[in-house]
């Protein structure tokens, strides 16, 4: 009899767009948070600067010097630039700036079907997990759109036959 493994499974790294940061930004800052709990704190006071080459630009608005200078540290440089690393294809560093003005958020683009969805949500899934009537109800109720669909590997081995 064969043993399963027990390796954990491999995360798919992403390329970071413009356009997929509002998705992504969030799992790399609670990576990089895992080595400093508070970074979490200082990292969402930063917005979206752009990419250039592999580099991300954080901008700070002149009130943030503060969670700027935290940000910078070594050591969370250090985990920022791990996260980087880890969970996307194209970036592996990061840059700060200071600006009076700071730019929002791209939004992701809403899609025209009769699925709850953005464009970046594969329908298959939604249809998949549309299936289930908790999670149909709390998007009918919320009058929220499906952004992404991540199935769990330990759910997925639940269902399969011993």
């Amino acid at each position: 009899m064969a043993e399963a493994s027990t390796a954990p499974a491999k995360i798919r790294r992403v390329t970071l767009t413009p356009d997929t940061f509002p998705r992504h930004w969030p799992n790399i800052m609670l990576r990089a948070g895992r080595a400093n709990l508070n970074l979490g704190v200082w990292l969402n006071q930063a917005v979206f600067g752009g990419i250039e080459g592999n580099t991300v630009v954080l901008r700070f608005d002149a009130g943030h010097k503060q969670a700027r200078a935290i940000v910078e540290k070594a050591e969370n440089r250090r985990a920022l630039e791990t996260a980087l690393v880890e969970i996307t294809e194209n970036l592996t560093t990061f840059r700060t700036e200071i600006g009076d003005t700071v730019h929002t958020l791209p939004v992701p683009q809403t899609v025209e079907d009769s699925l709850p969805r953005y464009a970046s949500a594969n329908p298959d899934d939604v249809r998949n997990v549309m299936e289930n009537p908790q999670v149909s109800k709390i998007l009918d109720v919320f009058k929220g759109r499906v952004v992404d669909v991540k199935f769990s590997t330990s759910a997925a081995s639940e269902t399969q036959e011993p």
